[in-house]
């Protein structure tokens, strides 16, 4: 039985590819892959695979062709949205994909989605509507074995505030968060991040200063500037980081930190 109001379904649907489109077509335009290099090419494909979820009674569910899957979910909010206190990602739309759980597997000798199945914490599976634009997110769990330790990431999903936007401004805000969902796939990251405090706001950090250098290139490519995009690319420039560095040092946390506040 459907249990998502049609109208509304058709009004994210039509949001959705509307969306889409307009990114990639900027993203394919020749000015806007020059200013962004390699990254172009990752988040061109990262967005061609992203899927509508499906919504019923404020829960966010995986489509089954989805099902092993590591391609993100991508939901536009609509009007009426702005009524609900948020979102609960059911528990397989936040799996992780086959692959990876099956890479972690062979390390670690665990049934990597049994495990999560058995642990998914539910609670911590709740996305807010009042966004102030967009918000990525994709839950995470250890899993230890062989004496290994071995961060998993779930899938990511992107919820993008219902609002005016030009053509601009929504693809560097997808390009932003789609960057975060890419980053989400990341088969190194440390364990120690989600244990200690500091790491994890270091982590925070230099995710969203990667978000932003995105989004700026996309703004720089299309003639476009923005105060906080070219704030944020300064910090970037100031600490000699490139797209394949892994690790910020603290002054650049508090710069970013103080940046994001002001």
């Amino acid at each position: 039985m459907v249990n998502f109001i049609p109208g509304q379904h058709r009004e994210r649907a039509a949001l959705f590819d509307s969306h889409i489109s307009t990114t990639l077509d900027t993203l394919r335009n020749p000015e806007v892959r020059r200013a962004l290099g390699w990254p172009a090419i990752f988040l061109t494909s990262e967005i061609e695979h992203a899927f509508l979820p499906n919504v019923r009674h404020g829960i966010i569910l995986l489509p089954s062709d989805q099902e092993g899957t590591s391609n993100v979910a991508y939901l536009p909010l609509t009007r009426s949205d702005g009524n609900r206190n948020g979102f609960r990602i059911s528990r397989g739309l936040a799996a992780p994909g086959l692959l990876r759980a099956e890479r972690v597997g062979e390390a670690t000798g665990v049934n990597v989605l049994e495990q999560y199945k058995n642990d998914f914490p539910g609670r911590n599976y709740q996305i807010e509507t009042d966004i102030e634009n967009a918000v990525t997110h994709s839950g995470s769990f250890v899993v230890e074995g062989r004496g290994t330790r071995h961060v998993v990431k779930g899938r990511s999903t992107i919820l993008s505030r219902n609002c005016k936007r030009s053509d601009e401004e929504l693809s560097e805000t997808l390009a932003h968060e789609f960057m975060h969902a890419e980053d989400n796939k990341s088969e190194d990251l440390d364990p120690v991040i989600s244990e200690e405090p500091s790491e994890r706001a270091r982590h925070a950090a230099f995710m969203e200063l990667r978000g932003y250098q995105v989004s700026h290139r996309v703004l720089d490519g299309l003639g476009y500037y923005d105060d906080l995009k070219v704030a944020m690319n300064a910090i970037w420039e100031a600490h000699n980081l490139t797209m394949a560095s892994t690790h910020i040092p603290d002054s650049a946390v508090e710069q970013v930190q103080a940046t994001l506040k002001s």
